[in-house]
């Protein structure tokens, strides 16, 4: 493990922990964001703030973690479709449906789109595998992955962003696929524009994160 030094100081997480890290990369990576943004504030170093997350928080509560993945399933985006539009029922259809079809042949799940509010529930069986998937990430990964889910709202999405199937944009239009259709038809909101930037700006470093402790 490498240790990261801001300053010349090893840097520590908000509960104490020693920044360690698996690869130089990122140790650099870290560095380079403090050199850019000094202030103590961690939720703005998006690499800063994951690391601190696996050491402080994942390792101590690994299973609220992957308690909290398992459960983004019942509330995964694509797989709650709209009636209308016709021309977005198409979009579900066209760009939905083969991303659901992927993440079901990969875990050998049966997740399928729904238009009421809830989802079918996974058989015991379904839900012992994605539990066997999660718990082989490391701490970082795991930390990454669940990010991953609080900016796209969904598990099929973040799934095949960690498999490398999914480009950062491609992944993006997907997650907003609703919204972006919506806004075609009614319009853009300046300040939902931004909003969404940043928590675009986001995503890259999440994915940058994890390709960084590879």
């Amino acid at each position: 493990m490498i240790d990261v030094h801001v300053n010349g100081r090893p840097l520590q997480t908000p509960l104490g922990h020693l920044f360690q890290v698996p690869t130089l990369a990122l140790a650099q990576a870290i560095t380079e964001e403090w050199g850019k943004d000094l202030s103590p504030t961690f939720q703005k170093k998006t690499l800063t703030s994951l690391t601190a997350t696996a050491l402080d928080k994942v390792s101590a509560s690994r299973k609220a973690f992957i308690t909290y993945a398992l459960h983004a399933i019942e509330k995964d985006v694509v797989l709650f479709w709209a009636e209308k539009p016709a021309s977005l029922v198409a979009l579900q259809e066209e760009k939905w449906a083969p991303l659901i079809k992927e993440a079901n042949d990969f875990l050998n799940l049966s997740l399928s789109p729904t238009v009421s509010f809830k989802i079918a529930p996974l058989s015991s069986a379904e839900e012992k595998r994605i539990e066997v998937f999660l718990r082989t990430l490391s701490d970082l990964t795991l930390a990454g992955f669940c990010h991953l889910l609080t900016l796209t709202s969904s598990f099929c999405l973040s799934y095949l962003i960690l498999k490398g199937h999914l480009s950062a944009e491609k992944a993006w239009n997907l997650a907003y696929l609703q919204e972006h259709t919506q806004r075609n038809l009614w319009g853009e909101d300046e300040e939902t524009l931004l909003h969404e930037k940043g928590a675009y700006e986001e995503l890259l470093e999440t994915i940058r994160f994890l390709q960084l402790i590879k």
